[in-house]
């Protein structure tokens, strides 16, 4: 399965997570916010309102530098994946960000 071709016809699941206006065509878009476009309102930081094992796929794209914990939000992704699905997450180049005033050693932080 490619992210990169129309999914509207498709019965898959696929999740577009802080998609804003931009929702993929055939996702269901979520993000913090409501506007057109969003199907489902939620905080990207908390609880995902979807049952273990059902989403087969799931497109984020820069929305993991504006997350509280993105361990959290990691493991409510893997929670709500059905098996050997596809997973593509986009961030922006470190080059082009501007520091937060805090650095994560991200090997301290995994278990």
């Amino acid at each position: 399965m490619g992210f990169d071709r129309p999914l509207k016809h498709s019965k898959l699941m696929i999740l577009d997570l802080g998609c804003g206006k931009a929702k993929r065509e055939g996702a269901i878009g979520v993000d913090f916010v409501e506007m057109p476009g969003v199907d489902i309102v939620c905080d990207l930081n908390g609880k995902f309102p979807f049952p273990d094992n059902r989403v087969d796929g799931i497109c984020a794209s820069h929305i993991f530098e504006r997350l509280d914990d993105f361990l959290f939000t990691m493991n409510e992704i893997w929670r709500i994946c059905k098996p050997n699905v596809w997973v593509k997450i986009s961030v922006p180049h470190s080059r082009q960000v501007q520091p937060r005033g805090e650095t994560l050693a991200i090997e301290d932080r995994l278990q």
